[in-house]
């Protein structure tokens, strides 16, 4: 369950700011990337890790090496007029958590972000995923290579891919993960004035027959 109450109460670290980044993709790009779901994720994770990426040098240009940031992203099928239109919706730590002397990890917020980052952002982004459409044989000379296949297919493909994906250290493979989610809630313990014996509500099926073979049934 990827519900936003699952996100505030079990990913997203209570003291961390959030900063939301979108990408959306050219309309010669939306079907060939709709119908491909190893590719779609591999575009996204090429936006993220650009993102995050972002992060490490900015601050480890401030002495802050070794720091990582982390993402949640849904990605989205459709725009709101239900036509294809594959995108990205990234919600990333503003910032980087570091180990201090003690070992402790400590979150350092980006203390803001310029029109010039985001185009850094934009542009490293763009060059890596163009990188990976010419690679992967659906960009050639700067077009779309077109795909026939396409023609015949439905007009919103189901989803073959994960939509809500973590990246950094909301990883679920991250060592940081348990270190910076939310810890577990306790269960609240029952109120004993609510519980009340109910009596069983009388058997209203058919006994079960041995085989599934229904009463007064001969074969």
């Amino acid at each position: 369950m990827a519900n936003a109450a699952n996100l505030v109460e079990h990913v997203l670290p209570e003291r961390a700011p959030l900063r939301q980044f979108a990408l959306t993709l050219p309309f010669e790009l939306r079907a060939r990337l709709a119908y491909d779901g190893k590719l779609l994720g591999a575009v996204c994770h090429a936006f993220v890790d650009s993102v995050l990426g972002w992060y490490q040098r900015h601050f480890k240009a401030r002495d802050l090496g070794g720091g990582k940031s982390g993402a949640v992203t849904a990605v989205q099928r459709v725009s709101s007029d239900l036509r294809l239109n594959p995108h990205f919706h990234t919600l990333a730590l503003d910032g980087v958590y570091n180990e201090d002397e003690h070992g402790k990890l400590v979150f350092h917020p980006l203390p803001c972000l310029t029109n010039g980052d985001v185009a850094d952002i934009l542009q490293i982004a763009s060059s890596r995923i163009l990188r990976l459409l010419r690679r992967s044989g659906v960009v050639e000379d700067d077009a779309v290579n077109a795909d026939e296949s396409l023609a015949d297919s439905e007009p919103i493909p189901p989803p073959h891919f994960h939509t809500v994906r973590y990246a950094g250290v909301l990883a679920a493979a991250s060592p940081w993960r348990a270190r910076v989610v939310p810890p577990p809630k306790p269960l609240a313990k029952p109120d004993p004035a609510r519980l009340t014996a109910r009596p069983a509500a009388p058997r209203t099926s058919p006994p079960p027959t041995a085989r599934g073979i229904a009463p007064g049934v001969s074969c």
